[in-house]
């Protein structure tokens, strides 16, 4: 697993190990590493580091002031590691040498400050239990490593104030407590998999064993019941728990049961107004050992109760049709949901810009947009509109310089037909055909007066009457526009 540094006037101000789900970057609180930055060379939403393709992507997010790579703008690029990307006052290193391989049934260590120490003391030794093998144990709590709890979120400190050296500040940085301690080895794990296991089996034998006899002694008939949505009820279940784990305060376990609903659905506005209340909430300065909960005994003949871990493998979507979004490789569900979530924001947006006719916001959207999302199913549609916004616009500004030119050309002055000759040319550069005859009749004009005025320069100029053959140079050169022999001899006659 590589190891992220961040760097701030050369010194190394935060470093921590990375994981393959997306790490949005920026000013913002809401950000996953958050870069505080008085002088806003960050943006609150900046880039994002995510995983595609077997290697590391580094993507702005439509920042200010841009993200930089080897002193060169970029939208999206491969971070290679060791490679230097800079974001406003900082810098960032996908650094390998602090890469720690993680074997059967170890966790990554705890995020820690340069030179300080973890903020958790080790426990006693918790076995850890594969996602796929928690959905035929025993409930347990929303686990964190499907969704990373925003306790989480690094942050950086803020910029200091001169360029007086000192010492780095400290990073405040809330670890997991399940990353926090160690765990046992792939043998006391696999041990404890196969126990739960047996017992599974058996408690699932002896259930139907029991089943089978009432049904044999007991012939009642059952009515036929509706069949139920399980998806429905998951969500209503983790609504229902995510409500109740906030009214008691635990803000993080609330956020797990959050995340699961959008999970099942993500234009859930209840789920989003929780999410949007606990976000609210200040996070705490040191980490909480969260409540454990205890296991209900499972009576015999019942299967054990789908954790909600398993409900949302089950029921992640892997596509979204609104957009035509695919999630990808090693992206998370929480990752995806929020990608789809942008892109739809973004399309509407665009769609309301163009309506209105808002050219340069439809324009910078759909920028927005191709970049973000290249396969949403809206964006060929979305194009050709803004293309015909923009020549709309561009014939409408064709038409107006063109009625400038006319009422220009009317005046009949040397200043009024330099200044038609001007409107005439921009009516032709935005829709050409417009204009083009009178163009060329104010280009004839002014042609016969400047040739006319250059003649009258150089029979003074032969006189010797200085002033008098600068002044008809300088007519000349207004006339025509272009004339290398005025300015020539301008320069001759100006000389001491």
């Amino acid at each position: 697993m590589p190891t992220l540094s961040v760097y701030r006037n050369g010194t190394l101000e935060w470093q921590g190990p990375v994981t393959d789900y997306t790490l949005r970057i920026g000013r913002s609180p809401e950000n996953d590493l958050v870069l505080q930055d008085p002088a806003k060379g960050v943006s609150r939403f900046h880039a994002e580091l995510r995983w595609e393709h077997d290697h590391y992507i580094i993507a702005d997010l439509g920042s200010q002031n841009g993200t930089w790579i080897a002193g060169e703008r970029i939208d999206s690029a491969p971070l290679t590691e060791g490679v230097e990307v800079a974001l406003g006052p900082y810098r960032l290193v996908l650094d390998p040498e602090h890469a720690e391989a993680l074997e059967d049934g170890g966790t990554a260590p705890a995020l820690v400050p340069p030179g300080g120490r973890p903020t958790d003391t080790p426990g006693a030794a918790e076995p850890i239990v594969d996602p796929q093998q928690a959905a035929t144990m025993l409930p347990q709590p929303f686990p964190s490593d499907v969704l990373p709890p925003s306790g989480e979120r690094l942050t950086a400190p803020p910029a200091g104030t001169g360029d007086a050296p000192g010492p780095a500040p400290e990073v405040a940085v809330l670890p997991s407590p399940r990353n926090g301690r160690p765990t046992r080895n792939g043998t006391s794990t696999k041990k404890l998999a196969a126990f739960a296991a047996v017992a599974v089996v058996l408690v699932l034998g002896a259930g139907g064993i029991r089943f089978v006899l009432q049904r044999r002694d007991t012939a009642v008939p059952v009515e036929a019941t509706p069949p139920v949505d399980p998806r429905a009820a998951q969500l209503q279940d983790a609504l229902a728990k995510a409500r109740e784990t906030m009214a008691t305060g635990q803000l993080d376990a609330a956020r797990q049961h959050v995340e699961a609903a959008l999970a099942l659905d993500p234009a859930n506005t209840e789920a989003a107004d929780l999410r949007t209340q606990i976000d609210a909430v200040p996070v705490a300065t040191a980490p909480e050992e969260p409540a454990v909960e205890q296991a209900e005994a499972v009576p015999a003949g019942e299967a054990p109760a789908e954790t909600p871990a398993a409900a949302v493998a089950e029921a992640a979507p892997s596509s979204d049709p609104a957009t035509g979004l695919t999630r990808q490789k090693r992206e998370s569900p929480r990752a995806f949901a929020r990608r789809v979530a942008d892109a739809k924001k973004l399309g509407g947006a665009l769609q309301a810009a163009v309506k209105a006719g808002r050219v340069t916001d439809a324009r910078n959207l759909l920028e927005q947009l191709t970049s973000a999302a290249p396969d949403h199913t809206l964006l060929p549609a979305l194009t050709e509109s803004v293309h015909t916004l923009e020549a709309r616009e561009r014939g409408q500004a064709a038409e107006a310089a063109y009625e400038d030119g006319k009422r220009l050309q009317q005046g009949g002055s040397e200043a009024d037909l330099v200044a038609a000759r001007a409107a005439y040319r921009k009516a032709v550069s935005l829709q050409p055909g417009t204009g083009d005859a009178e163009l060329q009749q104010v280009e004839t004009r002014l042609k016969g007066l400047g040739n006319a005025a250059l003649s009258n320069a150089r029979n003074f100029q032969n006189f010797k009457k200085r002033d008098q053959a600068v002044e008809q140079y300088r007519r000349a050169l207004f006339l025509l526009g272009e004339c290398g022999d005025c300015e020539k001899a301008l320069r001759d006659l100006q000389q001491p």
